[in-house]
């Protein structure tokens, strides 16, 4: 028996210098320099490798990248990787914006409480406390409480992270984070978070002049007062932001699942062929499933679309006005059968024969019959392409070998996902390919399934029988960007929220700020929705104006994500209105509930001692 190595060595010719089946993996000698060994290589390629490629006309260029990077960063050109940084920088700022709102929230929460601990600085004031001494104890009760809120954020870090892991696909724990640097980060991160949310009603309440205060006659500048309503301000902006953002996610992805890629991706079965031996006789295989009449047509192929970005480009030479023209194509040796079963359009020309098309005939798609500056029946026979000669060899001087012609052109498809532009293509006829390609009905799903799986093993009982729908993996194209979607709605809810605990502080402190004012208005006749008003207009011009911050913000940002796809929906103006509309509606209900509590105040109780 032949050894595995034999055999790849016959199947893949590994030892040739044109050889790119495998990722090379280089362990460099202690204190040697990646730079260094970078400038060896462009020797070696220039002297061995690119001599090699001449022929197809392809130059190579060998980069090193460190292991640790292949995390965040392809380790080649077009691959695919195990996560991304650009993301991982949104999520961080997300984060910490979540988290701002959050110490927004109890610098407001805390200045309203700081009617009802009033007395209590003017009386430590009196018994002889300095100022220090009163900071030091306010910031050591933030300390304290963001220190609470930890352990609670751990608790609920362990109850959401199984929601987390299913949403990311990871499987991380509590114990995985627990590093000596995380450890450090997070300590770091909450002495910040205690001295920011503290600092500012520490230095407002140890401030109270305390004859004042005992008095019950003290107030708060407008400085104070703008700054608290700048506070909520951002708070709204943040929250409207991320509404925007998570409706433009799902907006996009819904454009790029219903969008026409080309070909009809639905109910179209894709089976792995691994025997050389099945691959020859394919239509062995094809002509027995075809007698199942839920089979509507198979086709035998060596590019699949949803497979295309594990495909590279191979150097073309085109027949030109000028001589020719080299292009980089996407290769797909297909069979007679392709272009049906995907339902591709055929344009112009004609499909492959089996009997004429398997040397020379080449199918191409509009995007590389634009490049070449030719166009639909054309009468000039310089701008038709049908007939055009092709060349996919070049001679030892680099000249093209024009052994190929065009028989016909395709309508544009999406070979790779929305994330990309449409490329060049040639189809070409392939007699011995990796894929069956089935088109099914969708009755009897199961039943054909079965009928599938017994011929392959009739033809095939070694090899395992591995299948899969197209479009279940062009859904996994964008899994990635469902799951950011999925994250960025769990953000957007919990802003939403904590930005509403603090409006919500915030009309607890006017409302005590007003007591007796509402109370003689109520003496005077005042109505409960002229005090709901006279509450809620000023808060409603805050939102309003939040509104007004987050909608720049938010466009930049979304224009910015969606350069990520090479197609992309509208930003919709309604999800702005929509999403303003929404925070206004949730601000409202905020206000309402101490509002409705404002109107019901006694003013008998509050005025008694005027």
């Amino acid at each position: 028996m032949n050894s595995l190595k034999e055999e790849r060595k016959k199947r893949m010719n590994v030892y040739s210098w044109s050889s790119a089946s495998f990722i090379t993996y280089v362990k460099l000698k202690p204190n040697q320099s990646g730079l260094a060994l970078e400038q060896k290589l462009d020797k070696l390629t220039q002297t061995y490798i690119n001599p090699a490629g001449k022929a197809y006309g392809i130059t190579a260029e060998l980069k090193l990248r460190p292991l640790l990077d292949i995390r965040l960063y392809a380790m080649y050109v077009g691959e695919k990787v195990a996560g991304n940084s650009q993301y991982i920088y949104i999520l961080l700022a997300i984060t910490f914006l979540v988290l701002l709102i959050a110490i927004i929230n109890y610098m407001n929460l805390a200045t309203a409480r700081s009617v009802n601990r009033a007395k209590e600085v003017g009386i430590r004031k009196v018994v002889g406390s300095h100022r220090s001494q009163l900071i030091v104890q306010f910031l050591t009760e933030s300390f304290l409480l963001v220190l609470l809120a930890s352990v609670v954020g751990l608790v609920l870090a362990e109850v959401a992270l199984p929601f987390f892991n299913k949403v990311a696909s990871k499987s991380l724990s509590i114990k995985d984070l627990a590093t000596t640097q995380n450890i450090i980060y997070c300590s770091l991160l909450l002495l910040i978070v205690a001295l920011l949310s503290g600092s500012y009603p520490a230095f407002v309440l140890s401030s109270f002049n305390p004859i004042l205060v005992l008095k019950g006659k003290f107030g708060h500048n407008n400085k104070g007062v703008f700054l608290r309503k700048g506070l909520v301000v951002v708070q709204f902006s943040i929250s409207i932001m991320l509404i925007i953002g998570t409706w433009s996610v799902y907006r996009q992805l819904s454009y790029v699942m219903s969008k026409d890629v080309g070909y009809d991706r639905d109910q179209l079965l894709v089976l792995e062929i691994n025997d050389k031996k099945v691959r020859r006789d394919i239509k062995v295989f094809k002509n027995r499933l075809r007698q199942n009449p839920n089979i509507l047509n198979v086709s035998s192929a060596s590019f699949i679309p949803v497979y295309a970005p594990h495909y590279a480009k191979n150097p073309y030479a085109f027949e030109h006005s000028q001589g020719h023209k080299r292009i980089g194509a996407l290769y797909g040796p297909v069979d007679e059968d392709y272009i049906p079963t995907l339902g591709l359009k055929l344009l112009a020309g004609r499909n492959f024969t089996q009997q004429t098309d398997k040397t020379q005939g080449v199918i191409i798609n509009e995007t590389l019959m634009k490049k070449m500056g030719w166009k639909l029946n054309a009468s000039d026979s310089k701008l038709n392409p049908i007939g055009k000669k092709v060349a996919s060899r070049f001679n030892k001087s680099g000249n093209p070998d024009f052994k190929l012609k065009v028989i016909g052109v395709v309508k544009d498809f999406h070979a790779k996902s929305l994330h990309e532009t449409i490329e060049p293509v040639v189809l070409r006829y392939g007699w011995a390919s990796w894929f069956a390609v089935a088109r099914v009905r969708p009755k009897n799903m199961g039943k054909t399934m079965r009928f599938i799986e017994q011929e392959w093993q009739k033809i095939d009982p070694i090899h395992p029988f591995r299948t899969f729908f197209v479009d279940e993996e062009f859904g996994r194209q964008y899994a990635d960007d469902q799951k950011r979607g999925t994250i960025f709605f769990a953000f957007s809810i919990l802003a939403i929220f904590i930005a509403c605990l603090g409006l919500f502080g915030l009309v607890s402190f006017v409302v005590r700020q007003r007591h007796k004012e509402i109370g003689i208005r109520k003496v005077l006749g005042a109505s409960v929705q002229s005090i709901l008003q006279l509450i809620s207009k000023d808060f409603i011009k805050l939102v309003l104006i939040a509104n007004l911050l987050a909608f720049p913000l938010a466009y930049y940002t979304v224009k910015q994500w969606l350069q990520n796809f090479a197609y992309q929906t509208s930003i919709s103006v309604l999800i702005f209105v929509l999403s303003g509309l929404i925070a206004l509606i949730i601000a409202l209900l905020t206000i309402s509930t101490q509002a409705l509590r404002a109107t019901r105040i006694n003013p008998a109780e509050v005025l008694k001692d005027e």
